[in-house]
């Protein structure tokens, strides 16, 4: 029940699978449902298809204008989920 957010008629609205201090959530109204990096559109399958085309990590941070920790973060839970 902590990694759900609620709107404000107290209906779930998004799903933080990796807990709310890690900003990956899951919105059916944003990407389909996909995960996303909060705030920025980026889906973790992007991330995960640049990682996995030999895109480095600090270039993937770079080019996103990420954090180095949150596109690892990402990747880990895409290799988790098996995007």
């Amino acid at each position: 029940m902590e990694q759900i957010h609620y709107d404000s008629d107290s209906l779930a609205a998004q799903w933080s699978p990796l807990g709310k201090d890690v900003p990956i959530i899951i919105d059916p109204r944003f990407s389909a449902g996909a995960p996303t990096i909060v705030g920025r559109g980026v889906t973790v399958q992007a991330i995960h298809s640049r990682f996995k085309a030999g895109l480095l990590i600090d270039f993937i941070a770079e080019d996103l204008v990420l954090e180095r920790t949150l596109v690892e973060r990402a990747l880990q839970y895409a290799e988790q989920v098996a995007i």
